[in-house]
């Protein structure tokens, strides 16, 4: 079963496919959502260049920038959901936590060494 995740990157290969875009602007949030699936797939930058037709410097700074401000992946992307008042959703497993810190926590492991998932400076 797809994620929310899965779904949305599944539809933006498909509008790229159609629409020839400029690659040289700011990477949108649908490229950073990409970048963030290929991490969590093992995806070198090599690969995810390829798949949104990039060069692998923009990839490597928005990377480099996760790693050393994980903060940066919750301000430019929506990557949990508020369920009820104590459950938040994770959009990448679907899995859920008690508060968003733990589900932000969650979110990171997911992509990021331990050691900076569970110790990252969260804006919460």
């Amino acid at each position: 079963m797809p994620t929310l995740i899965s779904s949305d990157v599944n539809g933006y290969f498909k509008r790229l496919g159609k629409v020839k875009e400029n690659n040289r602007g700011v990477l949108g949030a649908e490229e950073k959502l990409v970048i963030i699936w290929g991490m969590t797939r093992g995806w070198s930058k090599a690969k995810t260049a390829r798949m949104i037709g990039r060069s692998t410097s923009p990839i490597g700074r928005y990377i480099h920038r996760i790693v050393y401000r994980p903060q940066t992946v919750f301000d430019d992307l929506q990557l949990y959901s508020q369920i009820a008042d104590r459950k938040w959703g994770c959009r990448i497993c679907e899995e859920f936590m008690k508060t968003r810190t733990r589900i932000m926590r969650h979110i990171l492991a997911h992509f990021l060494p331990m050691e900076i998932a569970k110790f990252a400076t969260l804006g919460v």
